[in-house]
Formats: C-alpha cells, structure tokens, sequence
C-alpha cells in the first residue's frame, strides 16, 4: 500500500514540474509576460533591501528618472547615466535600449526605414520608461518616404505612447503627433498640435509642415538627420559650454545650487579678483546665458579700471559703448555686455548665446497674449 501511495506522490510531482515548466515556457501569453517585465524590474528593489550601497543606488535611480521626467531630451546624458546604474543594479535591460535606439537611428539615416522600426520596437519594449524609441517608431510611421511603410493610425498610437510617458510637453513629441494626425487626414488636429509644438521650441522644419498641413497635404521627411547637435556650441561661461544640460553643468560645479527649473546659481566665484556670483539659465535644458552678479561689494575706481582691463583683455577691445559707459562685444556664436552701476558702484556682466537666444524671440513670436 505505501508503494502505491508513494508511486502516485511521484506521478503528481512529475505532472506538477512538467506543468509549471510549460507555463513558463508560454511567451505568448501576454499576462505572464507582464508579470515577467514586472519581475523584472522589482528585481532592482529587491535586491539590495539588506545593502545600504544598493539602497543609494534605488534612490539615485528614482532622483534620475523624476530629472528625466522634466527633461527627457534624446541628447540627454543622464539617460546613459540611468542605464549604467540599472547595470549596477543587475538589469541590463535599459542599456540594451539605448543600444537598440541608436542602431534605429542609424538604419534611418542610411534610409533603411524598416530596420529602423524594427530596432525601435525592440527598444521600446525592453525599456517603456524611455520615450524616444516610441517617438522615432511614430515619426517613420507618419513621415515615411516609403508609401508601403506609412501607417497614420499606427503613428498617432506610437505618438502618444511617447507623450503620456513623461510629465512635460516636449516640442519633438508634440511635433511628430502632428505629423501623425495629417497622415491619418485629421489636418485640423495636424495644425493644433504643430502650432504647440512651435510655441516650445520653433525650427524651421515645423514651419514647412505646417503650410503642408494648411494645404492639407501629408509631410514627408526627405531630409537627412544632422550629424551633430547643431545646439551644442564651443562658447560659454568658464568651464560649460552652451547647449551644456544642468545634469553636465552639476558635474562641473559641484557647489552649483538651483533656484528654480531654469536657473542654477553658482554662489561664490572670482572675476578679475573681485568676487561674484553666476546665474546660469537655461532653456529646454540648454545652458544659453551667463549673468555675473558683482553687486554685492561697493567696487573701487582701481577694481573698475582692472576689471575692464580684463574683459578687454578676455574678449578684445568692444564693438560698442552703451550710454552707461557699459561694453559690448558681439562673437559669432556669444554677445558680451557689461554694465557699471554707478549709484551703487557695482557691475554686471552678461554672456548669452546668440543662436538660443533667437530660437527663443521666435518663440516668443508665436504666444498668445493673455
């Protein structure tokens, strides 16, 4: 009797494993691969509950993630940032993202456009936090030259994806819904969401499209990517360079505080001996001006004649005069000013990048007065 009752405890262990095995094993079922990915990506807390050096990375993961959130350019170097520290973590799955994204970008320039998707989707599923690869994917799908690759109703899912990731508008993403609904024949919608996109961040290629969608015509994307970032620049204030992300500028400066999203204050620096404070603005997450505060000393006629000195000795002698007796200077890519208060006998000095600097005017151009 207790072989019997031992041989049918052991016919039930075989079935159970060889159940739970095929379960497993089912990669299609869709419910089990949630739970997967879920998994997957709880592993990270898990996994350093009981190690205080794990903990510091969860924490510097959620910090990085709610940064990203705010500033989710593609250009971005905390998006690599964020995938080392999930490498440190056990899950490689944000790296291999990246990696995926940018073959697709590859494949795009060289017109292979359905490699490009195919790379894109590869990267969108192994990482959903990272919006891009769903922008890109929306953008192939609206603006294709490919006729037989050009799916609107595809493009206007893929575009939205995108946008409800993060919780801030992004012209590029707003840019590629509008794309998306003119591929679909919703011009009107094409229109809206192109003039937004536009009050965010003006370019010239959203220009084009929006007399396309005002004729009611599809926009084709012909043009090649650019190979650099044309809103990096080689001028800035001491070690940044315009273009620069707080996240870099942080990494420079270390003693660098914010006072709010688009502005970071450097506390105590030298000018020319004198000592000063530096605001640093940005725009989408690009450093474009330079404020050096020298207002809080009463400056000698002896400081003042040595820091014109060393402005004309930085920047050449000035293009201009200001009424005030300020300075000047006009370079390719940066405007120098320099003001002297005389009541207070304190200064100011203003380096701004001259390319932001329009983007933003035409910006401007396109509010609407409340």
């Amino acid at each position: 009797m207790y072989k019997q009752i031992a041989s049918v405890f052991i016919i039930s262990l075989v079935y159970l494993c060889f159940s739970s095995n095929a379960i497993l094993s089912n990669t299609n079922n869709p419910e089990r691969n949630d739970k997967m990915q879920l998994m997957k990506k709880n592993h990270a807390l898990e996994y350093y509950e009981n190690d205080s050096d794990r903990i510091k990375r969860a924490k510097e993961i959620k910090y990085i993630e709610n940064y990203l959130n705010l500033n989710p350019d593609w250009k971005n170097e905390a998006w690599p940032l964020r995938a080392e520290l999930y490498n440190s973590v056990g899950d490689n799955s944000p790296a291999n993202a990246l990696k995926f994204y940018n073959k697709g970008v590859l494949c795009s320039r060289d017109k292979r456009y359905a490699d490009a998707i195919s790379y894109y989707k590869k990267s969108m599923e192994l990482d959903p936090f990272f919006p891009w690869p769903a922008n890109n994917m929306a953008w192939e799908y609206a603006t294709c030259p490919e006729s037989d690759l050009r799916n609107g109703h595809k493009a206007v899912k893929f575009a939205n994806i995108a946008i409800k990731q993060i919780n801030t508008p992004v012209a590029d993403f707003l840019g590629t819904l509008a794309a998306a609904f003119a591929a679909t024949g919703e011009f009107k919608k094409a229109e809206y969401f192109c003039r937004e996109a536009q009050k965010i961040f003006p370019t010239t290629e959203r220009k084009t499209m929006l007399l396309k969608f005002l004729a009611n015509e599809i926009y084709i994307d012909y043009s090649d990517p650019p190979e650099k970032d044309e809103n990096t620049f080689s001028k800035g204030y001491g070690k940044t360079k315009w273009g620069m992300t707080k996240l870099r500028i942080m990494s420079l400066y270390q003693e660098a505080t914010f006072s709010d999203n688009d502005l970071m204050i450097l506390p105590s620096v030298q000018i020319a001996g004198l000592k000063a404070k530096v605001n640093l603005h940005f725009f989408n997450d690009m450093l474009y001006k330079a404020v050096i505060h020298l207002d809080n000393i009463r400056i000698s006629s002896v400081q003042k004649e040595n820091l014109e000195k060393f402005l004309i000795n930085e920047y050449g002698h000035p293009d201009f005069k200001t009424k005030d007796k300020g300075f000047i200077w006009n370079h390719n890519d940066t405007t120098i000013k320099y003001i002297f208060i005389q009541p207070s006998k304190s200064a100011n000095i203003t380096l701004a990048d001259n390319k932001i600097a329009e983007i933003i005017a035409e910006r401007d151009r396109y509010r609407i007065p409340q």
